[in-house]
């Protein structure tokens, strides 16, 4: 098992105000480990035990609805940042599943340790409490998207947001995925991407990706569906 030096949790913004003391304890209670893809970091319901601090990778964010059904409320990416801290805070089970897109590096911080290092700092309970609000924000505006806009309005907006200066809109995720996030079918997705290529408002861009040709027409189309 590798050890997890106190140095390597410092990368993480969390952690540069915690004392070393603490922080040498954090670091020798965790341990390194990695997921490849479509790995499950923690399913929904399984002990939420540990926080994790990600060192490199993307992963869905993944809920069932309660019939069996699982869709995914967001895609995340890390780059040595922390995951899972109000679970282990909270203890209990995990709300939400996290599922790897691809292999991803990360560090597992038992959940016991995690509170105790809260318990000595005030600055990482804070930075928990900014991260837990905006974890809220973000849940919050999915729903308002969801809850205002019609589906032409939510593609629209989604492509808007995904697109590069150069216009190129990559999902790391499936269609299906891309259409769970959005509320809609699969088939209902395609449809409304071959809609708007047929208005020149996109292109193809290669596998997974799509080209924004007219940002202006994608905008009208998103007030036109709030």
């Amino acid at each position: 098992m590798t050890t997890v030096s106190p140095m390597a949790l410092r990368r993480c913004s969390w952690f540069t105000a915690l004392d070393r003391a603490p922080l040498t304890r954090l670091a020798v209670s965790s341990t390194f480990g990695f997921s490849d893809r479509d790995d499950w970091l923690y399913r929904e319901g399984s002990p939420a035990d540990a926080a994790y601090l990600v060192t490199r990778g993307a992963a869905r964010w993944v809920r069932s609805d309660g019939h069996g059904r699982e869709f995914v409320l967001s895609v995340l990416t890390f780059d040595w940042a922390m995951h899972a801290a109000a679970d282990a805070i909270r203890g209990g089970v995990h709300k939400h599943g996290l599922q790897s897109l691809h292999r991803m590096h990360y560090i597992r911080i038992p959940a016991e340790e995690f509170r105790l290092a809260l318990d000595a700092s005030l600055d990482l309970t804070k930075r928990v409490a900014a991260a837990m609000a905006s974890d809220v924000h973000a849940l919050a505006e999915t729903a308002g998207t969801l809850g205002l806009l019609d589906i032409r309005g939510r593609v629209a907006k989604a492509l808007l947001e995904t697109a590069d200066a150069a216009g190129h809109a990559r999902f790391l995720v499936t269609q299906a995925d891309v259409a769970g996030q959005l509320g809609m079918s699969r088939q209902s997705f395609n449809e409304i991407l071959s809609e708007l290529r047929a208005r020149g408002l996109i292109r193809g861009g290669g596998r997974g990706s799509v080209v924004v040709r007219d940002r202006d027409g994608l905008r009208r189309l998103l007030r036109a569906g709030s």
